[in-house]
């Protein structure tokens, strides 16, 4: 699941980068967005942004999400800033968001001891630690980018019911139903990994009443699954069928190449990752190719 996490905040940065910009680096302005994956390797950053700073000097600006406890965070930032140095040749400012909270988490700088010098570094990696349970509702709030408003359950206090009532009011409206969806997923996170279940029963109840802006995200289907002990074939077959109604409910010329491409994905995994790639095509062309590329 961690790299459906990722999938979605890739795409909430997309929609908006210079957003994520004012969030972590305030004054930094947004210059381009570059493609994720890198041209000397198969590895792939959640976000490269080039931006301009204050002082004029452009730079890229690598940021990785982290919803749970991984092993290894600060190398593996330590080698996408040398990666993307070596593509672009721009000076790289690393950074790492962290979702929920986790008090194991590693903090800057990385340091590796020189052999047979225990107290010299011979190498000193310096990176950024943002951890979204520290923010303030009033902290996103005041930036004013609609983006960032799906984030609000995982800051401080953001799980109290009026923050999320307050954030879907915000995000009422067709134009924001993916951002809508979002916010649903990131309160549903909070509330599981805060074992708030009576929190997740009163989300649940409250999005019945919301069909207009869900009813027809594949997203909001999935995360629903998730959390219930059905079978995989079970689960499979519910995700096979939202995916089908999202591209009929928006294309309905394509029901046919979907219902071909969806019925013949029976892999769970590939399944959210289709699900969310589905759910941030704008154009029938942009979702004929995903149908077309499985």
């Amino acid at each position: 699941m961690e790299k459906t996490w990722d999938n979605l905040m890739s795409a909430l940065v997309g929609s908006n980068p210079q957003a994520f910009l004012d969030l972590v680096l305030p004054g930094c302005r947004f210059i381009k967005h570059h493609r994720n994956k890198l041209a000397s390797s198969e590895r792939q950053p959640d976000a490269i942004i080039e931006a301009s700073h204050p002082i004029g000097e452009r730079f890229l600006f690598n940021l990785e999400f982290q919803t749970y406890k991984q092993a290894h965070i600060p190398e593996k930032l330590l080698l996408y800033n040398v990666l993307l140095w070596w593509q672009y040749k721009l000076p790289v400012k690393s950074e790492v968001a962290y979702l929920t909270s986790n008090g194991q988490i590693d903090r800057p700088p990385l340091c590796w001891p020189t052999l047979g010098e225990r107290d010299k570094d011979m190498l000193r990696f310096d990176y950024g630690n943002t951890e979204m349970w520290k923010k303030s509702p009033e902290d996103l709030l005041g930036l004013k980018h609609m983006e960032l408003l799906p984030l609000l359950p995982l800051t401080q206090g953001g799980m109290e019911h009026e923050i999320v009532e307050d954030m879907f009011a915000r995000l009422a409206g067709e134009q924001y139903r993916q951002l809508a969806t979002m916010g649903f997923l990131f309160a549903t996170l909070a509330f599981r990994n805060s074992k708030r279940d009576s929190d997740q029963e009163w989300l649940e109840s409250r999005f019945r009443h919301m069909h207009d802006i869900l009813r027809e995200s594949p997203a909001y289907q999935w995360i629903l699954d998730e959390g219930r002990e059905e079978g995989i074939q079970k689960g499979a077959r519910a995700m096979q069928q939202a995916a089908i109604h999202m591209v009929i409910a928006h294309f309905a010329d394509l029901e046919e190449l979907a219902r071909t491409k969806i019925i013949a994905l029976g892999d769970l995994e590939r399944l959210q990752h289709l699900i969310i790639d589905l759910s941030i095509s704008h154009s029938q062309e942009e979702m004929e190719r995903v149908l077309h590329s499985l």
